[in-house]
């Protein structure tokens, strides 16, 4: 039975605002109203995330995820209840396979040369789950702050961000970062994705303060959503002059970047564009 809570630390940041890490590079967000508190994202599922959850808040607890993979939802099952975005859902059977989840543990630690410490019995087991569909513009009422899923297609057909009333904090997910991953089979066009930060841009550009993300890097400013628009921008032109990701001539950085993924120019956004699919056949 899984009923580790070792693996988990958390960072807190004031405002109702905790992070939650574990042994690898994926976090989740715990924000706490007055009378509700929201976890966004579940990470791997390896390490009882629930039983450590109910060690931070007294409040009832609601489970959202910004996307379908399984290294946002695999905790979910400690839950039994789930928000999914509607566009990701045909996602979850094939993402919530213990195999997935624990060659992902073992590979983060082969990477960072670090000793496995658990087994397939730490991870959250097979059991009833109920996933409710989340859809752009869902609304959850914590008691004085409300939080407003966001779509964001790109990285996931379904992606989601999170809008805090209260801070203005967009809790992203992966729907942009220094590295955002547009060249997966669930990603949508560059094209596609461009529209979809255009949209945000128009509808949230005075409420956003700061662009948190859910691996490495976290916190970010407001003003990367500019640098991925003008980087889908530039993809699109033809201007993708970053190095070639994973050794497969159709994946790209749009800009270059040091041993860190860094942009070399000082900015902040960046993707990992797949060149064969910039934009929807005609």
């Amino acid at each position: 039975m899984n009923s580790r809570t070792d693996f988990f630390k958390v960072v807190e940041f004031g405002d109702g605002i905790a992070r939650i890490e574990a042994t690898g590079s994926v976090f989740c967000y715990l924000i706490e109203g007055r009378k509700r508190a929201l976890l966004i994202d579940a990470m791997t599922g390896l390490g009882n995330l629930r039983d450590y959850v109910r060690t931070l808040t007294r409040l009832p607890v609601t489970l959202v995820c910004t996307h379908g993979h399984f290294d946002h939802i695999g905790g979910a099952l400690d839950f039994g209840e789930a928000w999914i975005p509607q566009l990701d859902a045909n996602m979850i059977a094939a993402h919530e396979t213990l195999d997935r989840k624990y060659w992902f543990e073992r590979k983060l630690c082969e990477l960072r040369a670090r000793p496995v410490n658990f087994t397939r019995d730490d991870f959250t087991p097979q059991r009833p789950m109920v996933w409710r569909a989340l859809r752009d513009g869902s609304r959850f009422d914590l008691g004085r702050r409300i939080v407003t899923a966001v779509a964001v297609p790109g990285h996931s057909r379904g992606s989601m961000g999170f809008l805090d009333s209260k801070t203005g904090i967009f809790f992203s997910g992966d729907a942009g970062s220094r590295s955002t991953f547009l060249f997966l089979s669930c990603s949508t066009t560059t094209e596609e994705y461009l529209a979809a930060l255009l949209r945000l841009k128009r509808m949230r550009n005075h409420q956003i303060s700061e662009w948190y993300n859910f691996h490495n890097y976290t916190e970010m400013p407001a003003s990367i959503i500019d640098d991925l628009i003008q980087g889908c921008r530039d993809a699109l032109d033809g201007k993708a002059s970053g190095p070639v990701f994973r050794g497969d001539p159709r994946f790209r950085f749009v800009y270059p970047i040091d041993r860190k993924w860094k942009r070399t120019d000082g900015r902040v956004g960046n993707i990992i564009v797949d060149l064969t699919r910039l934009r929807a056949p005609k």
